[in-house]
């Protein structure tokens, strides 16, 4: 755990340099990208580029160098365990996503834009964020004594990532306003459920994926 004064400054640190970059990103790369592309490719290069550099490379660095002080450690991209739970989380959300777009649209068919480039984005959405927030914020302060305060903490910083982009696209005050944020947040407890119990990243990166896959592509 980063106990230290010195690892801490480090932790609080690096949310602040990643928050203010991937802001930076989204009001000044974002559209530019959406602009220039079709939504396939745009998407492909800001969450399979963009993502890459700004989420995933330096969460990955400060894993490799705090490794001994976190919760899972050799074993983070080794899914040894934890099958059983993401059998069960994946058998509930996709029975819940086709009940809810059912009851919307009275049929559940592909979105006419899916492409199947969709879901090699999606895919690297899942576990870019995954990498970041469970395999190196949640993984670097958690503790089995608090463990609901730390996803309580863990959920909320990945509610803030989500505020520059409903910013960006005038949503904010609906999502807030509605409670449509409260998603994000139980979602957000899910996977920081699964990944301790898994005890590795690709248990949660996978329901990631799949959960966004699915609110994405099927109408």
């Amino acid at each position: 755990m980063l106990k230290e004064k010195r690892n801490a400054k480090v932790y609080i640190l690096y949310i602040l340099l990643f928050f203010l970059a991937w802001t930076l990103e989204t009001f000044l790369v974002s559209g530019r990208l959406e602009a220039a592309f079709s939504t396939s490719v745009s998407g492909l290069s800001q969450d399979g580029i963009c993502k890459t550099l700004i989420w995933a490379v330096p969460a990955l660095l400060l894993i490799r160098r705090y490794n001994d002080r976190l919760f899972v450690q050799k074993e983070l991209f080794v899914p040894r365990h934890g099958w059983p739970l993401f059998l069960a989380i994946f058998l509930v959300f996709t029975v819940y996503l086709l009940i809810i777009k059912y009851r919307q649209s009275g049929k559940i068919a592909l979105a006419e834009d899916f492409s199947p480039l969709l879901i090699l984005v999606y895919l690297f959405v899942g576990f870019n964020e995954e990498i970041v927030f469970r395999g190196w914020l949640l993984n670097a302060v958690y503790r089995e004594d608090k463990m609901w305060q730390c996803f309580l903490v863990n959920s909320l910083l990945f509610l803030a990532i989500h505020f520059p982009s409903w910013i960006q696209h005038g949503s904010f005050a609906g999502n807030i306003l509605s409670g449509g944020f409260m998603s994000i947040v139980l979602l957000s407890f899910v996977f920081s459920f699964s990944f301790v119990k898994s005890r590795n990243i690709v248990v949660p990166a996978l329901l990631h994926f799949w959960w966004d896959l699915l609110i994405v592509c099927l109408k």
